[in-house]
């Protein structure tokens, strides 16, 4: 089960990316994601009880959101640079 979660994730991730938004979620909000997990009582030593996904990994990525819907993934549109 844990595997079909990551390949999943990874799937998303993929697709995030081919369509033109940030894999990773901007820094405010992995802080903000990271403080909610924290307190959280699903936390067993940095791994989502429910998921079990390691959970600094799944607040790094925008294309993740929490189980419980504590947080919502974040779409960021990659910026574009003129060469």
């Amino acid at each position: 089960m844990i595997f079909l979660h990551f390949i999943w994730s990874w799937v998303k991730m993929k697709w995030w990316a081919l369509n033109g938004y940030e894999i990773l979620a901007p820094r405010r909000i992995m802080e903000h994601r990271a403080a909610e997990c924290d307190c959280c009582p699903h936390n067993i030593e940095g791994t989502c009880g429910i998921c079990q996904c390691l959970i600094m990994s799944k607040v790094m990525l925008a294309s993740e959101s929490c189980p419980r819907r504590f947080w919502p993934s974040v779409r960021v549109k990659k910026q574009i640079t003129n060469p």
